[in-house]
């Protein structure tokens, strides 16, 4: 769990951490295909380092530190979820999907990353090897920098939660608009164009290939803010650490059947003005609903508790700190 008055920080910080191997990624892919500035993909070796990055995964991920051992910069360890069978956590799942909130909150999920499919069909059709994955590196680079930012937003302490909320939502909506329009106006120019043509960031294209691709940057660096985003709001409306636990993987699930959806959509669209029809109309739907969320926000941070596995509240985290403010006794206790 993240230092409430914190957590637009903290969870700017785990968006980029978990998508921080974009731009590894990104390196790599530029880096070998540096010299391909024509249409095609890239080079089988691209492919081998990839593969060999991914057998990595699972030895390095015995070195990350139990979560039992985490202790937060204010001295309090990270409270454990209790144990659940897996016919509860189903019943659990089921009843959350039939409240009011999921149901709105749904669109925006399929929102956040429906983009994926339809930027990067965008991108291989328009745009060179070589300034593709140039785009690959530098978009997630940027985004690194500027989500932080977007999550102190989220943690300014003279405004409350719902003005945040509001606020963080058109630092968002704005460019979001702004990069819809912009991408409609270049594919009505590709309709005079060869279907063959690729841009290149070298002259005398320069200028164009610019005005291609930067709605694509303005996608990446708003998708990373609509996570961080999206969390935030979750974690004002969670009771318990449970809850919280549970509307995240909620959200993760949608998310997924978004990128699902998006990349199915562009494997056997023909026109290539449907995708971004249907971004364009997924986006008009979602906004009012997150909205009508927005509005549900409470006046005041709430700081999840610890339930059983009855639902009754067996911690208070705010009132144990407060009352043990030594945080070697706090370590103890949440060990």
């Amino acid at each position: 769990m993240h230092e409430e008055h914190r957590r637009g920080f903290y969870i700017s910080i785990w968006v980029a951490m978990r998508n921080v191997g974009s731009i590894i990624g990104g390196a790599i892919t530029f880096g070998l295909n540096i010299a391909r500035d024509g249409y095609g993909g890239v080079t089988t070796n691209t492919y081998l380092v990839f593969l060999g990055l991914e057998c990595i995964g699972l030895p390095a991920a015995f070195l990350l530190t139990r979560t039992k051992k985490v202790v937060r910069s204010d001295g309090w360890g990270v409270p454990m979820l209790p144990r659940k069978s897996w016919k509860q956590e189903v019943k659990l799942l089921w009843e959350h999907h039939r409240q009011r909130r999921t149901l709105l909150l749904i669109p925006i999920y399929i929102l956040t990353y429906f983009g994926d499919g339809v930027w990067g069909t965008y991108n291989s059709l328009h745009l060179s090897v070589r300034a593709r994955a140039l785009a690959s590196l530098v978009g997630p680079l940027l985004a690194v920098f500027i989500n932080p930012l977007f999550g102190m937003i989220l943690d300014m302490k003279k405004v409350g939660p719902k003005k945040k909320g509001i606020i963080a939502f058109w630092v968002w909506t704005i460019p979001t608009l702004a990069m819809l329009i912009w991408v409609m106006i270049n594919l009505k120019w590709f309709d005079d164009q060869s279907d063959k043509l690729r841009l290149d960031y070298s002259k005398p294209t320069t200028g164009r290939w610019f005005s291609i691709w930067f709605p694509s940057l303005i996608y990446v660096v708003n998708a990373w803010m609509s996570q961080t985003l999206v969390y935030w709001v979750l974690g004002q409306f969670a009771s318990d650490v449970a809850t919280n636990a549970r509307t995240g993987g909620v959200f993760r699930s949608w998310e997924t059947v978004g990128q699902a959806i998006s990349y199915g959509i562009n494997a056997k669209a023909s026109n290539k003005f449907i995708p971004f029809g249907i971004y364009i109309g997924l986006f008009a739907v979602a906004m009012p609903l997150f909205w009508l969320v927005l509005m549900e926000l409470p006046v005041q941070s709430r700081v999840p508790r610890i339930v059983d596995n009855e639902g009754r509240v067996v911690g208070d985290l705010a009132k144990v700190q407060a009352a043990l403010p030594d945080e070697r006794v706090a370590r103890q206790i949440a060990e």
